[in-house]
């Protein structure tokens, strides 16, 4: 794996992720707790991407490339490209925002910002993984907001399920069952 191209990618990525959010913020149609939401979320991106820029003055320090992410990356692009699209839309109701959302946040982005920094040598790797921002805040703010803002059953649903699996990820953790 090249490291420089890959994290490279992923900032672009991210960068992606972070116009979105800041798109659908400034949608004077959405109230003002969806843009509260979708802003502190491209916040939370910005913050990656400053982690990701730092990580890459480092590379010299990285331990082990993280292996078999480029599936992970073309997933994200995807899901990325389909929410893009979405939020150019004019008619763009608050609940497909939302669905787009979730899509984004349970993509494998953060799995795949993990394992890079688990690559570095591990000193550095506390390092970054100290900068991740919060998962368990975006996704709550999230959940929170789907709940209060959709009328779609079945999109509570899916937020109430993706809370439920991180929920059930953080007790494996601390569990030690991972």
């Amino acid at each position: 794996m090249h490291l420089q191209p890959f994290v490279e990618r992923l900032i672009k990525l991210t960068r992606r992720i972070r116009r979105v959010y800041v798109n659908l913020s400034a949608r004077t149609a959405f109230s003002a707790e969806l843009g509260t939401c979708w802003n502190g979320m491209a916040e939370e991106a910005c913050q990656t991407v400053t982690l990701l820029e730092q990580s890459a003055q480092f590379l010299h320090f990285m331990a082990c490339a993280p292996d078999a992410l480029e599936a992970a990356l073309t997933n994200i692009e995807t899901q990325l490209a389909i929410a893009e699209a979405a939020a150019q839309q004019a008619d763009l109701s608050a609940d497909e925002a939302l669905r787009h959302t979730l899509s984004l946040e349970n993509s494998e982005l953060k799995a795949v910002v993990k394992a890079w920094c688990q690559g570095f040598q591990p000193s550095l790797e506390v390092l970054l993984q100290d900068r991740i921002p919060e998962e368990e805040r975006q996704l709550r703010r999230l959940v929170d907001t789907v709940q209060t803002c959709s009328t779609d059953a079945a999109l509570h649903d899916r937020a109430t399920a993706m809370w439920s699996v991180y929920q059930h990820q953080q007790h494996q953790k601390a569990s030690g069952v991972e």
